[in-house]
């Protein structure tokens, strides 16, 4: 278990991984012509997002790191029991 949490480590603090990632998701996403963007600011209710120039920044920080903490909170608590 510990090489899992060792290799989530490594992607989530490789900049290589996201790009890759995000590459794919764009190419998908254009096959049924669909742009990358991110919302647009207004008021938010029940989440806080964290401001970003670019869709790729904007994802990488408001899904990719949290997604990748909280994979990592949960192998550590488990590793724990």
């Amino acid at each position: 278990m510990e090489v899992v949490k060792t290799q989530v480590e490594a992607e989530r603090n490789d900049p290589l991984v996201w790009q890759t990632l995000f590459e794919k998701a764009v190419e998908m996403a254009s096959s049924i012509d669909v742009e990358p963007t991110f919302p647009r600011a207004g008021q938010q209710q029940n989440r806080t997002y964290a401001p970003a120039a670019t869709a790729f920044d904007y994802w990488r920080v408001n899904l990719y790191l949290p997604f990748a903490d909280l994979l990592l909170a949960e192998l550590q608590q488990r590793l724990l029991q």
